[in-house]
């Protein structure tokens, strides 16, 4: 799963970004005091991703959901919450959410869902090529793009400024997430 490591930050700006994640869904890891660089990014890696995977998945989602808003919808295609499921993707969620006893709303079940389907865990919305191509990036360019092109899939809204608004967003994300 995506997880962010707080080193022991204590400023607002910080703190803000972090709520604003957690309640999206993200992993948080919260250290009180500041236990080193190499510990903090030791924690986010035995997640799995890296800094600059975990800000293009940001930039992604940032697209689809403004404000990370886990009840964003598709007034025309009806896809919807942080990652725009629609069709039978949105009905593996309804699934999940039956199974967990989850509101559709959760940001935190709709992201668990997501991490399932990146997993290939079901074979009925196997999502690991995405989930290869996301770590494969190596910058936070290559991660927003693998992960709109691959995961999110927006089709036609697959356009060169939504490419660049997701990149910038993961730029912008990407100074938060190491620093973390």
């Amino acid at each position: 799963s995506l997880m962010v490591v707080d080193n022991g930050s204590d400023d607002v700006a910080s703190r803000d970004f972090l709520d604003n994640l957690k309640a999206a869904g993200f992993g948080v890891i919260r250290n009180a005091t500041n236990l080193g660089l190499s510990r903090a990014v030791n924690q986010g890696l035995a997640a799995g991703y890296t800094p600059e995977q975990v800000a293009g998945t940001l930039g992604g989602i940032s697209q689809e959901a403004p404000g990370y808003n886990p009840r964003a919808q598709n007034t025309i295609s009806g896809a919807t919450g942080l990652y725009q499921v629609l069709g039978p993707r949105q009905d593996a969620l309804q699934a999940h959410l039956n199974e967990t006893n989850s509101d559709w709303f959760d940001p935190k079940a709709q992201t668990e869902h997501a991490l399932t389907e990146l997993a290939g865990t079901n074979p009925a919305d196997d999502e690991s090529p995405a989930d290869r191509r996301i770590r494969a990036a190596k910058t936070p360019e290559e991660a927003s793009d693998a992960y709109a092109r691959h995961f999110m899939r927006p089709g036609k809204g697959l356009t060169p400024a939504y490419l660049n608004a997701a990149a910038a967003e993961a730029r912008r994300a990407l100074p938060g997430v190491q620093a973390l």
